[in-house]
């Protein structure tokens, strides 16, 4: 018997596993507040998306860009009008400015703390993954230029780059965002055919992206 559930067979469910999770554990603190424990869990994620924001453009630019760039961001209707009642593109968001930051800093800190940086990278590709399979597509202006960056600077880092190191890291990257984009995801568990049904429908622009 396959399993289907309709256009939610696109969707993996990371992110409804995590909050499931959560608010299970709080409705035993606060009963009958669940509309507004989910509220405050995607609220949560879409303040440390507005937190990645900071110090990003702090890291890239100065601390008068990262508050200017965070304030607008936060004013701006289409964010704050979803903070708390977005289950979906708020956290999409979230994924994408740590995943930003994290592969920034692993280009800047390729010669000492790269893995670490990987990992996280990994992570939040994976998170965003998990909430979404289309978010692979907005990040690929994010990995094409570290991708540049990385050959630009191979005088640089001619020490450390190597085909054994970046076939390595490769290998961490995919294995950790595949994981987690899939561990929550019971469509695929049953038929992995429904993950190319969904990147079919992803290039179509058809269904619920």
């Amino acid at each position: 018997n396959e399993l289907k559930g309709g256009f939610l067979q696109y969707y993996p469910g990371l992110y409804d596993t995590i909050s499931f999770v959560i608010v299970d554990f709080l409705l035993k603190i606060f009963p009958g507040k669940l509309v507004g424990i989910h509220h405050l869990i995607n609220l949560t994620f879409s303040f440390l998306a507005l937190m990645g924001l900071f110090l990003l453009s702090k890291k890239i630019f100065n601390h008068e860009v990262a508050y200017l760039a965070t304030l607008l961001c936060l004013i701006n209707p289409f964010f704050f009008g979803h903070m708390s009642m977005n289950a979906k593109d708020n956290i999409i968001s979230f994924a994408l400015v740590w995943f930003v930051y994290s592969t920034y800093m692993y280009c800047i800190n390729f010669e000492k703390k790269r893995l670490g940086f990987l990992i996280l990278a990994s992570l939040f590709m994976g998170f965003g993954l998990g909430v979404r399979v289309s978010f692979f597509i907005i990040t690929i202006p994010i990995i094409l230029p570290a991708i540049v960056f990385l050959i630009l600077n191979n005088n640089k880092y001619q020490n450390y780059l190597s085909f054994k190191k970046i076939s390595f890291d490769i290998l961490i990257f995919i294995s950790i965002s595949f994981f987690l984009m899939i561990v929550a995801w019971p469509h695929i568990h049953n038929n992995f055919h429904v993950l190319i049904d969904t990147i079919i429908v992803t290039i179509k622009w058809f269904g619920p992206f």
